[in-house]
């Protein structure tokens, strides 16, 4: 494998979604390869993964090949998003249209982005701190990779707008009452 530094300094600051896709498809046939291998690599037992294989240099390549595959992943739907702002900004101003909307599109925003604020654009406990999305860190390395936040301008928007529909306008009551439904159905576990 080539060196791990290598890949760090092509990819460490700022980059565009473009650089991080090119850098995927340069190394995705190592991904591959290291991925079918990992267990046995740096193991303590011949054949049988480890914990000692979990820190090694492949370990660590490969967490940051899975993690920007995953962002690569979020941005395939950019252009739904767009759309989608688009068909909001016609709609606004009718309630049950706009909760046909929020309906269209909870499994998307609800689900599938559930998290993309607080994976990507949370990183600091100060706000104006934070503008790039952080696709990658290694705090005992200080090593990040930040995306163009402009790469990913309309799923930030899309996000943005139906959280503050859906969970502090509370424009579809009914889709909260049905979370909190299976929320209250999860085991309670008490230590």
């Amino acid at each position: 494998m080539t060196n791990l530094n290598i890949y760090k300094s092509k990819l460490a600051g700022v980059k565009s979604l473009k650089e991080i896709k090119q850098w995927l498809i340069e190394n995705k046939k190592n991904a591959i390869s290291l991925k079918e291998n990992n267990n046995k690599i740096k193991s303590c037992f011949d054949d049988m993964g480890c914990s000692c294989s979990m820190n090694s240099k492949e370990a660590e390549f490969l967490s940051l090949y899975e993690q920007l595959s995953e962002i690569s992943e979020i941005h395939k739907l950019e252009n739904y998003a767009k759309e989608e702002l688009k068909t909001y900004k016609i709609i606004k101003v009718n309630n049950i249209e706009v909760k046909q909307w929020l309906i269209k599109n909870e499994k998307i925003a609800g689900e599938n982005l559930a998290c993309f604020l607080i994976d990507y654009l949370d990183y600091s406990e100060y706000e104006n701190d934070i503008f790039h999305l952080l696709a990658y860190r290694k705090v005992e390395q200080k090593f990040e990779i930040f995306i163009q936040r402009n790469d990913f301008k309309n799923l930030i928007e899309f996000k943005e707008l139906f959280d503050e529909l859906y969970y502090i306008q509370k424009i579809y009551p009914e889709g909260l009452k049905r979370i909190q439904a299976e929320i209250d159905k999860l085991p309670i576990y008490i230590s």
